[in-house]
Order: structure tokens, then C-alpha cells, then sequence
């Protein structure tokens, strides 16, 4: 493939995706474009592709920061951008050095291989001379570069494995992601490399997700059989076996992000999982036998004479119990000072096979309909062990309770609001009315685009009003999830109109506001979700029983008047949080519990008035709280 191939087949999303990436940094012609790593790591961090929750979260000598340091040592290049710190669920430590080629590009190029190579050997020479010793000598200690370098040496002995990030706005057509084993002072030490080209970058601006591709051509593809869509069958199914020692690098090589799908995270060393562990050590032929296997949904795959060559979007929805085991007992084998135990672990992995089932949707199906075929399949495969109903993103009496509530209300203006409890709802109501372009554009009228909300912005919405932002910076599906959490604790589910009404009003204070928030870029701030969930949590701690919900609801949004005062008080919530973060990524400032107390410690209520706002109160009158 080549660039003008990529152009013709992809170029205005990727054009779209450097156009979104640039735009964070502002209208500041000077910014630095390697700014836009904090921008990214943002929101690999919501993703869950690091095994982290918060500063609150990190443990001792665990960190997550940059630390920008270039220049010869030893006649070899070091070039990092920044690192991070952190422990597996073994307790040993993982390496993440990250790596900037972005360049504030607006014309799609290719990133060559003798770069990519060139920046790769850049950042792991970092590794290389932290551990010896050598970083140390060309920093003063003071520089934050030099802080960590000695930190890592201290530590080495616990580093299990090092993965190098190269971030770039150009497009990488190699296959990128790797794995190797590499010697250290005389230890082994897994190296992984993970890229995130603009193609990547497009899936986190555009999407929101970080779709994962694997291939199996470097083990000549796995053997399978295949069940072809046809007939009442909108889906391709194939049924293979992966050997343990190639799942445990897959997962090394991805980590969380490809069991994002599975309802359930790794648990640490609970009693199936040391089976599994014990299984595989013990007896690896039988493992095939005894194990259910791994359900996979990919978006689409790559078939050679029979075999599975490569997998496009792959997300294993249920099995992620057993991936983290085995590649735990591959670590264990790695790490292990004797050398017949790690002989014998690669062996028992090497002998050892996973059944795995994966589906693949028919291309002819629609987004939507592919994001309810794989939420089902998770939900099935799942429901098959013992899955608490809370562990599952569904909160059904809620969610049918407030969808029914909002559909009974009217609105001053005319156009109903339509909540979409399930993804693709809207979408699967116009499709359901393809041909028939009158009743169509109706159903347009009276549900515009502009009205339209779904689960997780009714969660971000109420949960920032509520004060709880610290839940708001993990992310949307995080806080939809503690929602439904919350909603299913009740023994009964009854919403009035009124209240539907003031849920409503909420998400559109997050909405008029998240649009006058991503000017806060020009004061430095990178991710500005964080200062907004807390700035609405200010205002509703100070101004929140002044709102005359009744005269948001009929003018269908918040003044002018409003949103400008509002948008002063995020800039002074922002310049708080950027004082006093020091050198932590504002995403995990915004999860830590003394962010929400530093603010209330620093911001000052009496400098800002919102008197000339028709929708707050005056102090001197009654507070009625109907819409």
C-alpha cells in the first residue's frame, strides 16, 4: 500500500485527525507541538491502556510524568520525551518510555522505517543509561530527567519489562508493534514497541477508542476453521487455538486495552486464577481440555489458503482472566533467576494451547448494529460464569424509567429531546423509516441532532453537578458506570418530570460549556474536561441553589451572560489546577482527592458574579426548585 492508496481510501478521516490534533494546542503559532503527548497520553489513560487510576492510585515509586532530556552519551543518542513507572499485577515493575515525532504536520506524510528505527533506539538508550548510571553525570539534580533516571536505577532489579511509545503525526505502514527479549547488565528483560501513528491518533480524537490490530503472519498464521456468513447468519465465525506463549505476548504487547471489552478486569491471584497458573505450569497439554477458551470480536480479518493471517479491531470480550494468568506465568518464567524453572515455563507455554472462538460482523451491517452484536456477545459469553449484574455497563429499569419520562416532556420550542439509552438508537430509528423520506424528515424535526443525549452524557453531567469530578476524569464509560451502579441500588426507580427536566438542564450546562472550554488550551491546559467537571462542581457548590430551573428549561439552555462568567471561573479553575499539579499529567491530577480539596483550599467565590444572569436567583428571594 502505499501513500496515494491510503489518501484515496482513508485521507479525509486522517486529515480530519491532524486537524483535531493541532487544534489542541491552540491558536498560539509558537506552541510547542510535542505538547500535544500530554494531549494523547490523556486519553490512552481513559482507554484503560495504562494499568493505572489515579495519582491517588500510585504506589511507592510508581510515576507517570515528563522529563524531556536529548543529547550524546557515550557517542549514543538518548531522546525522550517522558516516562512512566509502574507496577503489574505480579508487583514487579513496567517501563514506559515515551517518544515525540510529532511535528504539527497538515499534510498526510509517511513516517520511514530508518526513523521509526532511529526513534526507537533514541528512547530505549534512555533505559539503557539510567541503569548505568551515566544519564545522572550530564544532569543537574534538579532537572526533572535527573530525578527519574536515578529513580529507575534504584529500582532496576524489579523492572520486569520496558515498552517504548513512539508518538507521530505521520503514517506508519510497517508492521510496528513488537516484542523482543533483550540483556540489560546480564539481565532479561522483555522490550515491547508500541506506535501510535496518525492512524492511531484518529481512532482516540475521532472514536474515542484505541482500535487494536494484531497479525499472525510472523508464526505463519494460526490454522482455523470457518463458519461464512450466509443465510439468517450476519456474522463470520472462526475457530482456532493460540499457543499460551504467543496470548501471554499478545497481551504483553497490548495490555488492558485488548480486554476492554471483557466485563471484568484481571483479579490478581484469586483462586481460579492461580488454577489457570497452575494448569498451565503443571499440565499444559490438558490445558486445551479443561479451559473455555477466549471469545474475541474483531472488526474484521484477513484469511490466507485457510489460515488467519491478521485480525483488524480485536477485543477479547470474554477469557481476560485466563490472558492475564498465562502472561503473568510468562513473566514469572522471564524473571526467574533459576534457569530451569524459566526453561520449564517457556516450554509448558510453549506446549500449551487456548481454544479461542472469534466473531466477525458482515461489512454490510451498520455501527450501530455492530455495537449491539458485540455487547451482546460479551454479555453472553459472560453470563455463562458467575458475572454480577453490577459488573455488566446496563442499568435496565433506570435507563427505560428516564427514557420513557423523556419522552412525555415538551419542550417551548417545539423539538422533543431524544435520550439514547442504547448506542445507535437514533440511528436505528431513521434506518427503520429508510425509504419513506417525508416520515424521515420529520422524525428529524422533532428530534434534532442538537437534542440528543446519550448515557454516558447524562453521567458526566450529574456527577460533575453532584461534585463527584473525581470520577468524571476516568473517563465516560468509567462514570456511566458508577452511575448505573448507583441507580441499581434502589429498591425503586420513579422519575418525575420535573426532575427529568433538571437532569436535562444539567447536561446542557456540561454541553454549552464543554464547547467554551477547549479555549483553556491557550492557558496550557491540555485535557480542559478536567477543569470543567470540577468548575461546574464549584458553581453548583456556591450558586447551584439560585438556579431557576423553570427559566433554563424554557429557553432551552443557559444565557450568554451565564456561560461568559461561567467560562472566567473554568480559567481560574484551570490556572488552579495547573499550580498545583507540578509535574503530574492533569488527567491523574483530576482523579486524585486533593485536587477537589486544593480547589476548594485556593478559589475564591467573591470574584465572580452571576447577578446579570436571568436564570440565578437574586439572594434576596425565595428558592423554588421546579422546572
Amino acid at each position: 500500500m502505499t501513500l496515494d492508496d491510503i489518501k484515496a481510501n482513508d485521507g479525509p478521516r486522517l486529515e480530519r485527525a491532524l486537524s483535531l490534533l493541532n487544534d489542541q494546542l491552540g491558536s498560539d503559532p509558537d506552541a510547542d507541538p510535542n505538547d500535544l503527548v500530554d494531549v494523547l497520553l490523556n486519553k490512552l489513560i481513559e482507554t484503560s491502556t495504562f494499568p493505572i487510576d489515579s495519582i491517588d492510585g500510585l504506589g511507592e515509586n510508581e510515576y507517570l510524568t515528563r522529563h524531556t532530556f536529548r543529547r550524546f552519551i557515550s557517542r549514543k543518542q538518548v531522546s525522550i520525551w517522558g516516562s512512566g513507572l509502574l507496577r503489574g499485577p505480579d508487583g514487579r515493575f513496567m517501563l514506559h518510555l515515551f517518544t515525540s515525532d510529532l511535528a504539527k504536520r497538515t499534510e498526510l506524510e509517511l513516517l520511514e522505517t530508518n526513523d521509526y528505527k532511529r526513534l526507537y533506539v533514541q528512547a530505549r538508550n534512555f533505559f539503557a543509561q539510567s541503569i548505568n548510571g551515566l544519564c545522572e553525570k550530564y544532569l543537574e539534580p534538579s532537572d526533572p530527567a535527573f530525578i527519574r533516571a536515578k529513580q529507575i536505577r534504584s529500582v532496576q532489579s524489579q523492572i520486569s519489562s520496558v515498552r517504548v511509545w513512539i508518538f507521530s503525526d505521520r503514517i506508519f505502514l510497517a508492521a510496528a508493534n513488537g516484542q523482543t527479549t533483550e540483556d540489560f547488565d546480564g539481565r532479561q528483560i522483555e522490550v515491547s514497541l508500541q506506535i501510535l501513528d496518525i492512524n492511531g491518533i484518529a481512532d482516540l480524537l475521532i472514536s474515542g477508542e484505541r482500535t487494536i490490530d494484531q497479525s499472525f503472519a510472523g508464526i505463519g498464521g494460526l490454522e482455523c476453521i470457518v463458519h461464512p456468513e450466509g443465510g439468517r447468519q450476519d456474522y463470520t465465525c472462526l475457530q482456532t487455538a493460540l499457543r499460551g506463549s504467543d496470548l501471554a505476548r499478545l497481551y504483553g504487547l497490548h495490555g488492558t486495552a485488548i480486554v476492554q471489552a471483557n466485563v471484568r478486569a484481571y483479579l490478581g491471584e484469586r483462586k481460579v486464577n492461580n488454577a489457570i497458573r497452575n494448569t498451565a505450569e503443571s499440565e499444559p497439554a490438558r490445558f486445551l481440555a479443561y479451559n473455555n477458551g477466549l471469545a474475541v470480536f474483531a472488526e474484521d480479518c484477513r484469511l490466507e489458503n485457510g489460515r488467519l493471517m491478521s485480525l483488524h479491531g480485536i477485543q477479547i470480550v470474554n477469557g481476560g482472566q485466563t490472558t492475564a494468568s498465562l502472561h503473568q506465568c510468562w513473566l514469572s518464567g522471564i524473571n526467574s533467576t533459576s534457569d530451569e524453572r524459566r526453561e520449564a515455563i517457556n516450554q509448558s507455554l510453549e506446549d500449551l494451547f487456548v481454544p479461542v472462538k472469534i466473531i466477525v460482523p458482515s461489512l454490510t451491517m451498520s455501527p450501530s448494529q455492530v455495537a449491539a452484536l458485540k455487547e451482546r456477545v460479551s454479555e453472553a459469553s459472560n453470563s455463562q460464569n458467575a458475572v454480577r449484574r453490577s459488573d455488566l455497563s446496563a442499568n435496565q429499569p433506570f435507563q427505560i424509567e428516564f427514557s420513557k419520562v423523556v419522552s412525555t416532556l415538551t419542550t417551548p420550542d417545539g423539538p422533543k429531546w431524544f435520550y439514547e439509552r442504547a448506542q445507535g438508537m437514533y440511528t436505528a430509528e431513521l434506518a427503520r423509516l429508510k425509504g419513506q423520506r417525508a416520515d424521515q424528515n420529520a422524525f428529524k424535526l422533532k428530534f434534532p441532532k442538537e437534542k440528543i443525549f446519550s448515557k454516558t452524557d447524562l453521567a458526566l453531567a450529574m456527577f460533575s453537578w453532584d461534585g463527584r469530578s473525581e470520577i468524571c476524569c476516568k473517563g465516560r464509560e468509567n462514570a456511566f458506570g458508577e452511575f448505573s451502579l448507583e441507580m441499581n441500588k434502589k429498591d425503586e426507580i420513579v422519575i418525575s418530570k420535573e426532575e427529568a427536566k433538571q437532569m436535562i438542564c444539567k447536561r446542557m450546562l456540561y454541553a454549552q460549556l464543554e464547547k467554551a472550554a477547549n479555549s483553556l488550551k491557550e492557558i496550557g491546559v491540555t485535557n480542559p474536561r478536567i477543569p470543567l467537571t470540577y468548575g461546574i462542581a464549584i458553581f453548583a457548590r456556591y450558586w447551584g441553589k439560585r438556579v431557576r430551573w423553570d427559566i433554563v428549561w424554557g429557553h432551552q439552555g443557559w444565557s450568554d451572560a451565564f456561560v461568559n462568567e461561567m467560562y472566567r471561573l473554568l480559567e481560574e479553575v484551570g490556572r488552579i489546577m495547573l499550580r498545583s499539579m507540578n509535574t503530574s499529567l492533569i488527567t491523574l491530577w483530576g482523579r486524585n482527592r486533593q485536587c477537589w480539596s486544593t480547589l476548594n483550599r485556593d478559589f475564591d467565590p467573591s470574584k465572580f458574579s452571576f447577578d446579570y444572569a436571568y436564570e440565578i436567583r437574586p439572594l434576596d428571594e425565595e428558592v423554588l426548585g421546579s422546572c
